[in-house]
């Protein structure tokens, strides 16, 4: 997708404090391609500084979930160690399982789980019960395909804003991936460090 955040591994090359170049590899885990993401791990090596595990959806019920790979992944890498000192995200989209098949992008969803405040705030914790719960660092938000539709702009604001102060309460980072498309300048965004 042609999102602002990361979509391919990253560079940024940034001064160490021994005035050393030193790398800062981002990349996206995803559920479907262990194999595949396992060697890009490996091929970065020691310059991987964030890791965005992709994804957490939604089951036909609504309900968000981590696949069972991505929370083996976790665990497997947690116990050896791998993920210490890397800044870590739990991504979560907006698919959702079917009985036939899944829902891709699901506008419908967003409106079901961010229509009004109160089911805003719930949202929001359970965003935070489910990050907690996967012993990431953070998480990041990808909720796509809202387009011009300014009525969920204005319920995906208030869960941002409210999520927000949620997640530093909690201690966790939160990163939101915008479309190109989207109308960041028609609303006010919580300021965090990580944008």
């Amino acid at each position: 997708s042609s999102d602002l955040a990361i979509n391919e591994t990253e560079y940024a090359a940034h001064d160490g404090q021994n005035g050393d170049e030193a790398k800062d590899a981002s990349v996206w885990y995803p559920y479907w391609d262990n194999d595949t993401a396992d060697e890009e791990l490996v091929a970065i090596g020691d310059d991987l500084g964030t890791i965005c595990f992709f994804a957490a959806y939604f089951d036909e019920h609504s309900k968000m979930f981590i696949p069972d790979n991505i929370t083996d992944k976790i665990e497997q890498f947690d116990k050896s160690g791998y993920l210490k000192g890397k800044t870590t995200f739990l991504t979560i989209v907006n698919d959702k399982l079917l009985d036939e098949g899944s829902s891709l992008k699901d506008t419908e969803l967003l409106y079901e789980i961010l229509g009004s405040s109160n089911l805003a705030e719930k949202h929001a914790d359970n965003v935070i019960k489910l990050a907690k719960k996967s012993g990431l660092g953070g998480v990041e938000i990808d909720y796509e395909a809202i387009k011009k539709d300014t009525e969920l702009w204005g319920h995906f604001n208030e869960f941002i804003k409210v999520l927000s102060e949620k997640a530093s309460k909690e201690g966790l980072l939160l990163r939101v991936v915008f479309e190109p498309s989207a109308p960041i300048d028609s609303f006010e965004w919580p300021e965090y460090p990580d944008s």
